[in-house]
């Protein structure tokens, strides 16, 4: 089963996968890693916003 995802300002358009954007983490203990993104745009024409998709390890700190 495939799952689209809405666009959370106008829950009208779907999001369409685009690239990714890469950012680091950095940990108390001085150690970091970084992750890479997705980055998915709304078709609606009325927004056409870029929405990140934070991976659950970035929800969870």
């Amino acid at each position: 089963m495939h799952n689209t995802l809405l666009c959370s300002i106008f829950q009208k358009g779907s999001l369409v996968f685009r690239d990714y954007c890469s950012r680091i983490i950095r940990y108390e203990d001085g150690a970091h890693e970084w992750l890479r993104i997705p980055r998915h745009q709304c078709s609606n024409d009325k927004c056409r916003r870029i929405h990140r998709m934070l991976p659950d390890i970035l929800t969870s700190l």
